[in-house]
């Protein structure tokens, strides 16, 4: 019976497309309205639209951290080293960073592990120890060069975890690759 009357709450649903609907935009967020082929940016507030004709997209834009996966590196000495790091941004463009990009997050997550590679495999294990300030400097520079395009500015980006390691590959038949650290 339930199947057989499922499609009057689709007809409902489709009926109820065509009455405008408002989104309440947060003092901590921003967004974009997508309209056909048209965008517009959604500031905070009350905006009213309508369903079959737009889309809202909301993301916080206020100061938020992005913890980067540890990576192992080898450095300038031939070093192995895991380092992690935290990138804390803002959003300063949403239009950039919601519609030029598929999956921002994955985006600025990619963008900025290949900064700390290129930072972190140009230096010694020595000298990224004992001048982890000038490092973190470094870091936030070329992560807020690398991710500003997307409309992102970056706060710090700081190194939580440091090590050296010993990484063996298994390799054969039935092992895919595997790292162990």
């Amino acid at each position: 019976m339930d199947s057989a009357l499922g499609w009057i709450g689709q007809f409902i649903e489709w009926i109820a497309s065509f009455i405008p609907h408002y989104i309440h935009v947060k003092a901590t967020h921003e967004g974009v309205m997508f309209t056909r082929s048209k965008t517009r940016v959604l500031k905070p507030g009350l905006h009213w639209f309508l369903p079959f004709w737009s889309e809202p997209m909301l993301y916080p834009v206020k100061r938020q951290t992005l913890n980067l996966p540890p990576q192992v590196f080898t450095t300038m000495d031939n070093k192995e080293i895991l380092a992690s790091v935290v990138v804390t941004y803002e959003i300063r463009d949403i239009h950039k960073a919601l519609v030029d990009t598929f999956d921002f997050e994955d985006t600025i997550r990619e963008t900025s592990q290949g900064a700390v590679k290129r930072v972190l495999c140009s230096k010694n294990f020595d000298g990224i120890k004992s001048e982890h300030v000038v490092i973190d400097t470094e870091l936030t520079r070329r992560i807020r060069a690398a991710i500003g395009v997307f409309g992102v500015r970056v706060l710090s980006a700081v190194i939580v975890d440091l090590g050296k390691v010993r990484i063996y590959r298994l390799v054969g038949d039935n092992c895919e690759s595997k790292h162990m650290v």
